[in-house]
Formats: C-alpha cells, sequence, structure tokens
C-alpha cells in the first residue's frame, strides 16, 4: 500500500533521463500477471471469486485430450463453488498440470525454479476467449452487466470497465464499444440461434432479451480480453 508501489507505470522523458533502469523507484514496473493470479482476476471481475482461506487444494475439470499430451494418471474434477477459488489452492501433480496455467508460463514441479519466465503469444489470447473458467466469467459479467446496459447503455459500458480495468472508458473507448454492441446486437437477432448457444441459459435476467444478452457476453469477453486486464500497470 505504499505510494511508491502504487505508482503507475507510464514513464516521463524526465524520469528516463535521470533514472533509465528504474533504479530509483521512479516508476512502476509493467509486468503481466502470473498465471493464477490472471485466473483469479477474471472470477474477482465477475463477482464469483471464492474468498475461502486455507484448506485443501481442488482439482479442476482438465481439458478433452489431456491424456494424449501428457501422462494417463488424471484427476477426478470437484464440482461446485469449490472451483472459483484462488488460483493459489489448484491442485498440483508433478507430471500433470493445468495446461491454462503451463500457458501462461507456470512452472512444472519437476525441477526447481528461482523465476518464472513471461512470454505473450497468440495462444494467450485464446485461452483468454476460450478457456472454460474465463468464458464463464465472461457470461456471468455480461448478465451483470447488461442489466443496467438494458436501461442505459453508458450505465452499462461503466461498469463493464470498472469490474474488469477499474476505471471509466475513455471518450475513444466508449465510442468503439457502443459501435461494437449495436453491430453484435444486430447479428445476434439475424443468428439467435448463435445467440442461444453463446449464452447457453446461464444467464438468467429480468429484461435481457437472447440476442442483448449474447452481446453483452460477447462485449464483455472483449474487454476481458484487453492487455490492461492481465498486466499490472
Amino acid at each position: 500500500m505504499s505510494n511508491t508501489y502504487r505508482q503507475r507505470s507510464t514513464s516521463h522523458l524526465a524520469e528516463v533521463t535521470v533514472d533509465l533502469e528504474n533504479t530509483l523507484l521512479s516508476r512502476q514496473n509493467r509486468y503481466r500477471l502470473p498465471a493464477q493470479l490472471i485466473r483469479d482476476q477474471y472470477l474477482h471481475a465477475a463477482h464469483i471469486l471464492n474468498p475461502q482461506v486455507g484448506g485443501p487444494s481442488f482439482r479442476p475439470p482438465l481439458p478433452a485430450g489431456t491424456a494424449q499430451i501428457q501422462f494417463t494418471n488424471q484427476w477426478t474434477p470437484d464440482t461446485g463453488d469449490v472451483l472459483h477459488r484462488r488460483g493459489v489452492y489448484i491442485h498440483l501433480q508433478r507430471n500433470l498440470l493445468l495446461p491454462m496455467l503451463v500457458t501462461f508460463d507456470q512452472p512444472d514441479s519437476i525441477i526447481s525454479c528461482t523465476r518464472r519466465d513471461r512470454s505473450n503469444t497468440p495462444l494467450q489470447a485464446l485461452t483468454l476467449l476460450n478457456d472454460p473458467t474465463f468464458f464463464a466469467a465472461a457470461k456471468v459479467l455480461g448478465g451483470q452487466v447488461g442489466e443496467l446496459g438494458h436501461a442505459s447503455l453508458e450505465k452499462g459500458l461503466d461498469a463493464l470497465y470498472l469490474a474488469t480495468v477499474c476505471r471509466l472508458p475513455t471518450a475513444y473507448e466508449r465510442s468503439r464499444m457502443q459501435a461494437l454492441y449495436h453491430a453484435l446486437k444486430t447479428e445476434y437477432e439475424r443468428d439467435p440461434e448463435a445467440a442461444q448457444q453463446l449464452v447457453n441459459g446461464s444467464i438468467r435476467t429480468k429484461s435481457l432479451l437472447v440476442p442483448e444478452a449474447a452481446a453483452w457476453v460477447a462485449m464483455a469477453r472483449t474487454v476481458l480480453n484487453l492487455d490492461e486486464v492481465i498486466t499490472r500497470e
């Protein structure tokens, strides 16, 4: 909570001239969050993060095909709200790691690791869009902000940005997101089957129609895929 730690990573010419390597801690370092915290970030944004502290680890579902790429002693996944616990409680096996964690540079348990690598690959963006945990969080968040957006598109966008990046959208972002929403809503009205598949009965709201709900889910997926969401700035 110190002022030094809470600085932004934005650099100014005067700071760079005096403190090029940031040895004086004149600004924050800009790092992507570790694998477990990226998952926690999504669950927290959707207000479904389980805050329970302590207790045994939990076993999340494994993607189909895991047995073909890793050893075959797979685990039986847990169910219920335990799956929304913090990433630090994910069950780890030396010969079987959750692929989502590996994608975001979680080291294996076979050798010692003094510092994690940080990579930036297209597979990470695809994981943020399509991993079941991330997709489920986007659907929940889409339903939440969509209720506000049904009455006022402005309020829905404000809630979406506050939940994900802890700020209001800029004028440029607001304009682009408004255009995106109207385009998505029109597309899902033309293709109700695609809208139903995206929502898949998981969003139960009093006011949203299926095309509108699907549009807000897609909006939530879009903003959650921003680099700003998974980066400590």
